[in-house]
């Protein structure tokens, strides 16, 4: 919950804001990589759930396990990386990922809920906190977006007032569930 937190706002709002982003850090030649940065949030928003999986396994004597994870995605990971570059494209590259991350997590679901003995019920009641935040986070992104004029501003100008509704539907949205960030925010 802690992670996803943190991580399923912020690649959910890089995404919505990868333009002005893209525009502050690397300037209007590198527009064209803007689809990339949308491709790959989704794969990381995919796999935050699961960043500590090696730790964990690693906790429990499963070092094995960790190991052929990665060892055994890895063949999968770079054919898609030729499938897509065969492309020609680069947005199925970066598609790709979300491809590989799809199944990485499949996999990883499947180990830790082998080791830890989970229900599914309680993987999610652990998440959907994080996914409501998520919603607020991005919803309050949006609306401030929608409150910018229809001229073009600048990218520093539609940073701060999409970062700025990003930030008071995070916290807003954490004070009406009470996330555990809340809690953490409040200590």
């Amino acid at each position: 919950s802690l992670i996803t937190g943190l991580a399923w706002p912020f690649f959910a709002v890089l995404a919505i804001l990868a333009n002005p982003v893209v525009g502050v850090l690397y300037g209007p030649t590198w527009m064209d990589c803007v689809p990339l940065v949308k491709w790959i949030c989704l794969a990381f928003l995919i796999v935050s759930p699961f960043y500590l999986f090696n730790s964990v396994l690693l906790a429990i004597g499963q070092v094995k396990a960790a190991m052929w994870i990665e060892i055994g995605t890895l063949p999968l990971q770079f054919g898609l990386y030729i499938a897509g570059a065969m492309s020609g494209n680069h947005e199925i590259v970066a598609a790709a990922n979300v491809a590989y991350a799809l199944v990485k997590v499949a996999i990883i679901y499947a180990v830790l809920k082998k080791h830890l003995d989970f229900a599914h019920h309680q993987f999610i009641a652990g998440l959907w906190r994080s996914f409501v935040v998520m919603g607020a986070c991005s919803a309050g992104c949006l609306l401030a977006l929608l409150a910018l004029p229809n001229s073009p501003v600048s990218y520093w100008i539609e940073l701060a007032v999409g970062g700025g509704g990003a930030i008071a539907g995070w916290l807003g949205g954490g004070y009406l569930i009470r996330h555990p960030l809340h809690r953490e925010l409040v200590a």
